[in-house]
C-alpha cells in the first residue's frame, strides 16, 4: 500500500527509494514546502481528522467553520442559463466560501508546520506588529516558544519557530517536507508526523521498535537489508540467506548454491534397469535429485516412474497373457509394438496320449485260445490327450510287426498291420486278428502307437512306442502255446548235495503232464525259489530262474523249444527270494528281482541273459522279502512291483520308468504291524475297480488273535496317488495259527469274467483234519463270491504256496497250482502239489485238480514254492 493512503496529512514516511507523489486526491490541497521542494498533503484522508495540537489552541475544523452568510439548504441553486448579474448576496456568498477554504487550508497548514505562510488568523489581535511568545501549538519547538506577530487583518501569525516541520511535536520531524541528502537515512525522519506516538526508529510504523534493519535492494536484484550507522549512514546491502527457489539471493552467479541440486532444475539420466534416456528433476526441498524420468516406451519398463509398464500401450511388451479361441484357452504374447499377437490356442495340436495297456512285454495268450478270449485282437487303451475343443479330438492307432529289435522305440511303422483313425474314444480292439506265428516260439511280437487328430486335420505328436507279445501264452518256456509252470522240492537229498526243480509243460490235457527237473551239483537247496520272469532276452520263449542258498544263488535257464537244464546265467548270493517284476524299463527284455537273506536287486534283462556290468538296480530295504508283479499301480503304462518286508511291516510300491535310477526305492508305502507279519506275501491285482490305479494285496499271517499267533488277514488296498492307507476289504481266518496270509496270489482270470482273481493260503487252517486251506475270492465287492478250497490229509501244509499256472490247456480260462510240502502221500514230508484249473462255474473241487508230486523220496517237500505266470 502506497505510504500516502494509510496516514492523515503528510502523516506518511517515505525513503527515498519508494517515493511517489501524492495522491491525486490530495494534490489540489497541497503547497509546496518552502525549505524541501516537495509537495505536503494539507487534507486529512477521507474519514479522518486533521491532527489536533497539543498544548495551543485547537485549529479550527472544518466543522467549526461558519462562512458568512452560509446558503440556505433549502434554497435552489439558479442554473447557469439562469444567472444574472451579481447582487450583493451572491458576493456575500462568495466570500463565505473563500473564508472556508482559507480555514481548511489553515487546518492543513497548522497539521505541516507551514502556517507562516497561509495561516489564517484563528484569534484577533491589537496592534499590527506586535509580538508575542507562546507555547508552540504543536509541542515544544527549540526553547519551547513561539514567536507570533499581529498581522494588519487583524490576526497572530507565526514568524519564528526552531523546527517548523515538526507537526506533531514530538521531535521528529515529516520526511514529506523535509530534504534528506542521498546516502544517508533520517534518523529525525518521523514515520507519521500525525501521530507523536511513531517515529522513525519504529520501521513498520508502530508503537513498538524495530531492529533497525531496512530493506534494500542487491546488486543482483534481489531484496536485502542494511542498517544506518551512528554516523547516518547506510551499511552495504547485505544479500539474504540462499534459499531452495532457483534463485540467485546471495549474489555469487550460483543459485541454490549449498543445496543438492537448484529449485527447478534438471538433467538427463538413464532409466534404471531400462537405459531410457530421460530427465530427473531436483526435489521441491532442493535435498537431492528425484527419480529418473522419461516418456513412456514400449520396452518393458516403468519409464516414467509411475508405477506402471508400458501403461500408454494395449500390453507390457514381452507379457503372456490368456484368451480364448472359439471357446477354447489360449496364449498371446505382448509384441515389440505393445500390442497383443493373435490368440494361439494352448493346444493347436493335441498332446501325445500315453499308451496304457498292454503294457510292454504282456502275452496277450495263446493263438490256442477259444475266439472269445481275443488273444489275437488284444484291446488297446491310452490315456486321453488333451486338447480344446475336446470333441474336436479323435484318435489313431497303428500297429506293426516289421520295426528293428534293436531300436524298435524308433520305429517309423514303415507296414503297419493295423492302421486305424477317426476313433473318438480311447480303447480299440482290430476286427481282425493279427497275423502271428502258430510254430515255436507262438505268437508274434507287435509294436504300438498312438496319436491325437482335430478333426480338420491337425495331429500331435505320437505317443512312446508300446510292445505286447499277441497269441503267446504267459510263461510258456517251450513256445507251443501252453502256458508252463514251475514246482520247487529244496530238500531233495537223492542228488548231493540237495534241491530240484520241477517245469510242468502245458498241453490240452492237465492231467497228461511229463514234468522237466532241474538240478544243480554244487548248489544247496535249489528250487527253494523260483520264478518265471518272462521273455528275459527277448527271444520269443519265456525263461525260468531258480534260487539256491550259498554263493550259487540264482540260477537263469533260458527257454527253447526243446528246453535243457543248462544253465545259461547265474546271480551269485541271490537265491533266497525271487520275484518277476515285468520289463520295468520298457526296453523289451523282461527283469528280475533277486534277493539274499539282507538284500536284494532288480537285475534287467538283454539279449545275452541278464546284464551284468550296470545291470543291477540296488534295492532300498531289509529282508527278508516277498515280491511280485503289481501291473500298472500308478497308470503310467509302465509295469510296476511289489515289495513286502515282513521285518519292518511295510509294503513298498516301485513304478517302472525308462530311466530308472541305479538305487531303486519306493514312491509309496503301505504300513502295517510287525506282529501281525504284515507283508508276508504281496500281490499286485491290476485295476480292479476301473479308475487307472492298480490294487495290492498284502497277506499279515499272525494277525488278530488273542495268543502268540493270531488266524491271519487278508487286505485289500486300493490304488491311488497315494493310495489308500487303510484296507478296503480284510478277510480272515478263524482260528489263532492257521497262518491265512503266508502266502497269497493274484491268480489270472479263473471263472472267465474279465476280473483278476486272487488266492491266499492258511496252511494250518484244519490241520489236524485236513491239513490246510486256500480261500479264492473270484469278485471283492460280492462277499459270496469266495470259495474256501481245502487240502486232502491232515498236516500235509496245503496252502504253503500258492501260484497263477496261467492257461495250461488253453480253455480261456486261467488255473491255479498250490503247493502242500507237507504231504505223507509218498512218504514222511514228501510234498504235493495241485494243479487246479479254472471253470465259469466258480467252483474247484477235488475233481478238479490234478495232484503232482515229485516222487516216493521223503522230505523232499515237493511244494515248498510254485511259480507261474499271468500279468494282473
Amino acid at each position: 500500500m502506497s505510504p500516502w493512503m494509510s496516514s492523515p496529512c503528510c502523516a506518511v514516511a517515505r525513503s527515498p527509494a519508494t517515493e511517489s507523489p501524492p495522491p491525486r486526491a490530495c494534490r489540489k490541497l497541497a503547497v509546496r514546502s518552502r525549505r524541501s521542494g516537495r509537495f505536503c498533503r494539507l487534507l486529512p484522508q477521507e474519514g479522518k481528522h486533521p491532527p489536533r495540537c497539543r498544548n495551543s489552541t485547537t485549529p479550527r475544523r472544518l466543522d467549526s467553520v461558519t462562512p458568512t452568510g452560509p446558503r440556505s439548504s433549502a434554497a435552489p441553486r439558479p442554473s447557469r442559463r439562469s444567472r444574472g448579474p451579481r447582487t450583493g448576496e451572491q458576493f456575500q456568498l462568495a466570500e463565505g466560501v473563500m473564508r472556508t477554504v482559507s480555514a481548511v487550508i489553515a487546518m492543513c497548514l497548522t497539521g505541516c508546520g507551514l502556517m507562516g505562510l497561509f495561516e489564517e488568523p484563528v484569534t484577533q489581535c491589537g496592534t499590527p506588529g506586535e509580538r508575542r511568545s507562546r507555547a508552540n501549538a504543536c509541542g515544544v519547538c527549540g526553547t519551547g516558544l513561539l514567536t507570533e506577530e499581529c498581522q494588519a487583518h487583524g490576526g497572530w501569525s507565526r514568524v519564528d519557530c526552531v523546527d517548523p516541520l515538526d507537526g506533531d511535536g514530538d521531535g521528529f520531524q515529516n520526511p514529506a517536507c523535509l530534504e534528506v541528502p542521498e546516502g544517508c537515512c533520517a534518523e529525525r525522519v518521523d514515520c507519521n508526523d500525525g501521530d507523536p506516538t511513531i517515529h522513525p526508529i519504529d520501521y513498520e510504523c508502530l508503537p513498538a521498535r524495530d531492529t533497525g534493519a531496512r530493506p534494500c535492494d542487491t546488486a543482483c536484484g534481489t531484496s536485502g537489508t542494511r542498517t544506518c550507522s551512528a554516523a547516518c549512514t547506510w551499511s552495504a546491502c547485505a544479500a539474504p540467506v540462499e534459499a531452495c527457489n532457483g534463485e540467485d539471493e546471495d549474489c555469487d552467479t550460483t543459485p541454490d548454491n549449498g543445496f543438492a541440486c537448484a529449485a527447478g532444475a534438471s538433467e538427463s539420466c538413464a532409466v534404471e534397469g531400462c537405459g531410457t534416456a530421460g530427465v530427473r528433476a531436483c526435489l521441491e526441498d532442493c535435498s537431492g535429485w528425484g527419480g529418473c524420468v522419461a516418456e513412456e516406451a514400449c520396452n518393458g519398463c516403468d519409464d516414467d516412474d509411475d508405477g506402471s509398464t508400458d501403461e500408454l500401450f494395449a500390453c507390457v511388451r514381452g507379457a503372456v497373457g490368456v484368451c480364448t479361441v472359439e471357446g477354447c484357452p489360449g496364449t498371446r504374447r505382448c509384441s515389440t509394438e505393445c500390442a497383443w499377437d493373435a490368440c494361439a490356442p494352448d493346444f493347436p495340436v493335441p498332446t501325445a496320449p500315453r499308451p496304457l495297456a498292454p503294457l510292454p512285454g504282456r502275452a496277450t495268450g495263446s493263438f490256442r485260445l477259444p475266439p472269445w478270449r481275443f488273444a489275437l485282437r488284444p484291446e488297446f487303451s491310452w490315456s486321453a490327450a488333451v486338447g480344446c475343443p475336446a470333441s474336436a479330438i479323435r484318435y489313431q492307432v497303428q500297429v506293426d510287426d516289421d520295426c528293428p529289435p534293436d531300436a524298435w522305440s524308433d520305429c517309423t511303422f514303415p507296414h503297419p498291420e493295423v492302421d486305424h483313425g477317426d476313433l473318438t474314444t480311447t480303447r480299440f480292439r482290430s476286427t481282425a486278428d493279427l497275423a502271428v506265428s502258430t510254430t515255436p516260439p507262438v505268437g508274434r511280437r507287435y509294436y504300438w502307437r498312438v496319436r491325437a487328430c482335430y478333426v480338420d486335420g491337425a495331429c500331435g505328436d505320437w505317443s512312446r512306442v508300446s510292445y505286447l507279445d499277441a497269441g503267446r501264452a504267459p510263461g510258456d518256456v517251450n513256445g507251443d502255446g501252453y502256458s508252463d509252470f514251475l514246482v520247487g522240492a529244496p530238500d531233495t537229498s537223492t542228488i548231493a548235495p540237495s534241491g530240484l526243480a520241477y517245469l510242468y509243460l502245458g498241453g490240452p490235457d492237465p492231467a497228461d503232464l511229463t514234468p522237466l527237473a532241474y538240478r544243480s551239483a554244487t548248489s544247496r537247496h535249489l528250487g527253494r525259489a523260483v520264478a518265471l520272469p518272462g521273455d528275459v532276452n527277448g527271444d520269443g520263449f519265456a525263461d525260468l530262474v531258480l534260487g539256491a542258498e550259498g554263493s550259487d544263488g540264482a540260477q537263469l535257464f533260458l527257454g527253447g523249444e526243446t528246453p535243457d537244464a543248462t544253465r545259461d546265467g547265474q546271480l551269485s548270493g541271490l537265491g533266497w527270494f525271487l520275484g518277476a517284476v515285468g520289463d520295468l524299463d520298457a526296453d523289451g527284455f523282461a527283469d528280475l528281482a533277486a534277493f539274499s537273506e539282507n538284500s536284494g536287486e532288480v537285475r534287467r534283462g538283454a539279449a545275452a541273459g541278464f546284464a551284468s556290468a550296470g545291470g543291477e538296480l540296488v534295492l532300498a530295504g531289509a529282508g527278508p522279502y516277498a515280491t511280485a508283479p503289481g501291473g500298472d499301480l500308478d497308470g503310467d503304462g509302465f509295469p510296476d512291483f511289489v515289495l513286502g518286508e515282513p521285518q519292518s511291516a511295510r509294503v513298498g510300491l516301485f513304478y517302472g520308468a525308462t530311466d530308472l535310477p541305479d538305487r531303486l526305492a519306493p514312491l509309496h508305502a503301505l504300513v502295517g504291524s510287525a506282529v501281525d507279519g504284515f507283508g508276508a506275501a504281496v500281490a499286485g491285482l491290476g485295476d480292479l475297480d476301473g479308475d487307472g490305479w492298480g490294487e495290492v494285496l498284502v497277506g499279515s499271517p499272525q494277525n488278530v488273535g488273542s495268543g502268540p499267533l493270531g488266524p491271519g488277514a487278508l487286505e485289500l488296498f486300493l490304488g491311488g496317488d497315494p493310495p489308500d492307507a487303510d484296507a478296503d476289504n480284510r478277510w480272515l481266518s478263524e482260528t489263532d495259527g492257521d497262518l491265512f496270509g503266508l502266502a497269497v496270489a493274484a491268480v489270472g482270470d479263473l471263472d472267465g469274467d474279465g476280473r483278476t482273481d486272487f488266492a491266499a493260503g492258511a496252511r494250518h487252517r484244519n490241520a489236524a483234519s485236513t491239513g490246510g486251506a486256500v480261500l479264492v475270492v473270484w469278485d471283492r465287492t460280492d462277499s459270496t463270491a469266495q470259495t474256501w478250497v481245502s487240502g486232502r490229509a491232515p498236516g500235509q501244509g496245503f496252502g504253503s504256496a500258492v501260484a497263477p499256472a496261467g492257461d495250461v490247456n488253453a480253455d480261456g480260462y486261467d488255473d491255479l497250482v498250490v503247493g502242500a510240502p507237507f504231504d505223507d502221500g509218498f512218504g514222511l514230508d514228501a510234498g504235493r502239489a495241485y494243479l487246479y484249473t479254472g471253470r465259469p462255474e466258480r467252483t474247484l473241487t477235488d475233481t478238479d485238480r490234478v495232484a503232482l508230486s515229485g516222487g516216493p523220496e521223503a522230505n523232499q517237500r515237493f511244494g515248498s514254492a510254485v511259480a507261474g505266470a499271468t500279468a494282473p
